[in-house]
């Protein structure tokens, strides 16, 4: 979910110097998948909640990722690619510039919540928290709209009740009953896709102590 290491600028950053070489990264990453491989697999996502370290230039991130998305597509033009798996999805002005400044190439736009960090927070707040979580949809919707008609998914693609664990509701039946209501506030907002992070861990995970 990260550009290697070597480009790296030592904050989290791609080092501006390497931006045409993290888009062949990408690129290469989709010829030995799809072409080399024969996966065809369909959606690429491109950075993985990167927009903490640049919030004060979103503008750059979208750089970076229209770069990574048209060397990808001249590989496989058949893939949908997207991004950036925001961190923050309640920050719209984040939002709005990244959108601003990539809505052309975006297949798709993700995005992450988690509704607690502290385990003295009642069943009865996290529940809450979950059962709007579809507000997240709505706003993306809404910043798309004000830059482009083209039809943008988008993916909630990553939710759950924690995100400074551990935090054993989220292995349990109080876990389930914030899924149940998550996924029925994000469908209700029209999103393209969800899913949960994840199924089979002791931390976040719905299926316990499943070995496969």
């Amino acid at each position: 979910p990260n550009w290697p290491a070597y480009m790296d600028d030592g904050t989290g950053k791609l080092q501006t110097s390497m931006y045409s070489a993290y888009a062949t990264f990408c690129a290469d990453l989709v010829s030995l998948v799809n072409i080399t491989q024969g996966h065809a697999v369909q959606y690429w996502e491109v950075t993985n909640e990167k927009d903490d370290t640049y919030d004060a230039n979103m503008a750059a991130l979208a750089t970076i990722y229209n770069q990574a998305r048209d060397a990808m597509k001249a590989r496989d033009a058949s893939i949908k690619v997207g991004g950036p798996s925001f961190a923050r999805p309640d920050l719209t002005a984040r939002v709005s510039t990244f959108i601003a400044n990539a809505h052309a190439k975006l297949d798709f736009v993700s995005y992450h919540t988690y509704s607690s960090g502290n385990t003295a927070d009642s069943n009865a707040q996290i529940w809450n928290s979950a059962a709007g979580l579809g507000g997240h949809t709505t706003d993306f919707k809404n910043i798309i709209a004000t830059y482009t008609t083209r039809a943008i998914e988008t993916h909630h693609n990553e939710y759950n009740i924690s995100w400074n664990p551990p935090d054993g509701r989220m292995n349990d039946i109080t876990g389930a009953i914030f899924d149940s209501l998550a996924m029925v506030s994000i469908a209700k907002a029209g999103a393209t896709a969800s899913a949960a992070w994840n199924e089979a861990d002791g931390w976040y995970g719905k299926l316990e102590g499943w070995d496969p």
